[in-house]
C-alpha cells in the first residue's frame, strides 16, 4: 500500500475544495447526479446516511489505476461537500476489487473497511479509517489509516464494519477464503483512538475441522455488540447458513454453537458466491433472508427471524417466501418493521430454463408467528414478462419499503424502476411503478439506503461500455418524486 497524502494536506483539501456548482439531486431520470467519473472505472459505490438527512458516499476509483478508494458527503439536497470525486482515501495498487464495509458513527464519522496490501509482509490486510464530518482523517498514520493483523496465508477479503456507542467500531472479515477447509471469520474491535481492543491475535469465530468460513453480514447490536453472519462451506455444494451474536467483549451470546439458519444438506446448498444479508429487529435479535439451490437449477428464498435469545421463530432452515413449487427465486433482500412485527421479503421470480424464460418481481410480509400475509404466493409487484430483472434491492419506508430493479434491455439502456409498497400490498405512489434512472447506459451494483430525512437513496455503477463507468446516484420521496430533499406526503 503506498501512503503518499498527509493527514494535513487532505483536511486542507477537503476545507477547501468548492462544492461543484448546480450539484445536488436531480429532479429528472434521464440525467441522475454523477459524483464520480474519471477514465476507466469508477465501481462499487455505498451508501450511508448521516444524521442532518444526507449521505455519505464511497466507491473505487480505477482512473490512475489501483483501484482506489474514495469518499464524498452530500448534504440533504444532495450537494457534494467535498468537491467533485470526493476525497481520496487509500491509493492502492489492485487490479480488481472484494467487498468492503462503510458506516456512520453517533458523531456522525464515516467508517470505512476495505483490503489492501501491506508493504511489510506482502499480505492482504484489512485497513479502516475514520473519517470526520469535515473530512479530516481520524485514526492511524499520516494518511489517516490503520491496518488490522492477520492477513492469513492468503490474505483478508470483503470486511465489514460497524460503529460502537463508545466511538470506536467492530470489524469482520475472511482470512484463507481459498484454501480448502481453511477459510476463517476474524473479528476485531477499535476504540475511539483506532487502537485495537484484541489484540494482534484479534478474535476468531471457532473453526470445525474441514470447514471453511466465508463472512457474509455485520450489524450492531445492543450494549455494544453485535451479530455476524458466515457462509459455512462443508465440503464441495455443501453449504451453510450461520449466525452468531456477540458482546462487546467479543463473548458469543447465542451459545458455545452458533445457530445454523440453514443445514438442510438434502433440500438444498447455499450457492458459491451468495451471501446472505440480514437486518436487526431492534430488540436484540435479527431477520435474515436467502436463497438456495437444489436439483438441477432450481432456487428458492427463505426467511428466518431469530429472538435476542438466539432462538428461532419461524421453523427451523426457515419459511419459504412462496408455496408455489415451479418458479425460480433469486436476489432477495429483507427488511423489518418493527412497530408492526412485520417482516418483508423482496425477490425475482423467474420461470424454468435458461432459454426464453420470464422474470418479475415479487414480494411477502410476514406477521410476527410467520404467517404470509400476500397470499401464499407472494405479492406481484411486476408481473412476469421476458424482459430480464436484475439488481433487486429494497429501502425501508413509512409502514412498507420501497424496492427498486434494473430492467435488462439489450444491449443498452437499463432502465431503474422503484415503487413504494404499503403494509396492505398496495403501490403508495398514484404512479405505481416510477423510472428513476432511464439514461443511455448500463447499470450494476445497485444499492439503497433510507435517508435519516424520510426519503431513499439508490446509488450504482452507470456504464457507458464494459472498461468504462461512473457512479451516479438518485433520491425519491415517499411521494415519489424525484430530486426533493423532503420527504412529502405519501399520495
Amino acid at each position: 500500500m503506498t501512503l503518499r497524502i498527509s493527514r494535513q494536506a487532505l483536511a486542507l483539501a477537503a476545507l477547501i475544495a468548492p462544492l461543484t456548482a448546480f450539484a445536488q439531486w436531480s429532479k429528472t431520470a434521464d440525467a441522475n447526479l454523477v459524483i464520480g467519473d474519471g477514465p476507466l472505472e469508477q465501481v462499487q459505490p455505498k451508501l450511508a446516511a448521516t444524521a442532518d438527512g444526507g449521505y455519505y458516499s464511497v466507491w473505487f476509483d480505477n482512473a490512475n489505476g489501483g483501484y482506489d478508494v474514495r469518499l464524498q458527503r452530500l448534504d440533504v439536497k444532495g450537494r457534494p461537500q467535498w468537491g467533485h470525486n470526493g476525497r481520496l482515501v487509500a491509493d492502492r495498487g489492485l487490479a480488481y476489487t472484494t467487498d468492503y464495509g462503510i458506516d456512520v458513527d453517533a458523531d456522525g464519522n464515516a467508517l470505512l473497511a476495505f483490503h489492501d496490501i501491506s508493504q511489510v509482509d506482502g499480505k492482504f490486510h484489512i485497513i479502516v479509517s475514520k473519517v470526520a464530518p469535515d473530512g479530516t482523517p481520524l485514526w492511524g498514520n499520516e494518511s489517516g489509516l490503520v491496518r488490522l493483523p492477520d492477513g492469513g496465508d492468503y490474505g483478508a477479503l470483503s470486511p465489514r464494519i460497524v460503529a460502537t456507542a463508545d466511538g470506536g467500531a467492530v470489524v469482520a472479515w475472511t482470512v484463507n477464503y481459498n484454501i480448502n477447509g481453511q477459510g476463517r471469520v476474524v473479528l476485531q474491535r477499535l476504540d475511539a483512538n483506532g487502537a485495537l481492543l484484541w489484540g494482534e491475535q484479534n478474535i476468531q469465530v471457532p473453526q470445525v475441522a474441514g470447514t471453511s468460513f466465508i463472512m457474509a453480514d455485520l450489524h450492531a447490536s445492543e450494549d455494544g455488540g453485535f451479530i455476524v453472519s458466515w457462509n459455512a462451506q462443508l465440503g464441495r455444494f455443501i453449504n451453510q447458513f450461520w449466525t452468531q451474536k456477540y458482546d462487546a467483549n467479543g463473548q458469543p451470546v447465542w451459545g458455545a454453537t452458533p445457530v445454523k439458519l440453514w443445514d438442510d444438506n438434502a433440500s438444498g446448498a447455499i450457492p458459491n458466491g451468495s451471501f446472505a444479508r440480514f437486518v436487526t429487529d431492534g430488540n436484540g435479535g435479527a431477520v435474515y433472508c436467502w436463497d438456495y439451490t437444489f436439483g438441477v437449477s432450481s432456487r428458492r428464498v427463505r426467511v428466518q427471524h431469530i429472538n435476542a435469545d438466539g432462538g428461532e421463530r419461524f421453523p427451523h432452515n426457515g419459511l419459504p417466501v412462496s408455496t408455489d413449487n415451479v418458479n425460480n427465486r433469486g436476489e432477495c433482500s429483507v427488511s423489518y418493521d418493527a412497530g408492526n412485527d412485520d417482516t418483508y421479503v423482496l425477490w425475482r421470480e423467474r420461470t424454468p430454463g435458461s432459454a426464453f424464460s420470464q422474470s418479475g418481481i415479487y414480494a411477502q410480509r410476514f406477521d410476527g408467528q410467520g404467517n404470509r400475509q400476500w397470499s401464499d404466493t407472494g405479492n406481484v409487484l411486476l408481473p412476469l414478462d421476458p424482459i430480464a430483472k436484475s439488481e433487486v434491492t429494497m429501502v425501508p419506508m413509512g409502514d412498507g419499503f420501497v424496492a427498486a430493479w434494473a430492467l435488462e434491455s439489450y444491449p443498452l439502456p437499463m432502465p431503474i424502476q422503484a415503487t413504494y409498497i404499503t403494509r396492505d400490498g398496495n403501490y403508495g405512489w398514484s404512479r405505481g411503478i416510477v423510472s428513476i434512472k432511464t439514461g443511455p447506459t448500463g447499470i450494476s451494483k445497485l444499492s439503497g439506503t433510507a435517508s435519516r430525512d424520510g426519503y431513499a437513496a439508490f446509488a450504482w455503477n452507470s456504464h457507458s461500455s464494459f472498461t468504462d463507468s461512473d457512479v451516479a446516484i438518485q433520491n425519491i420521496g415517499r411521494d415519489g418524486v424525484l430530486g426533493k430533499k423532503e420527504s412529502g406526503a405519501v399520495k
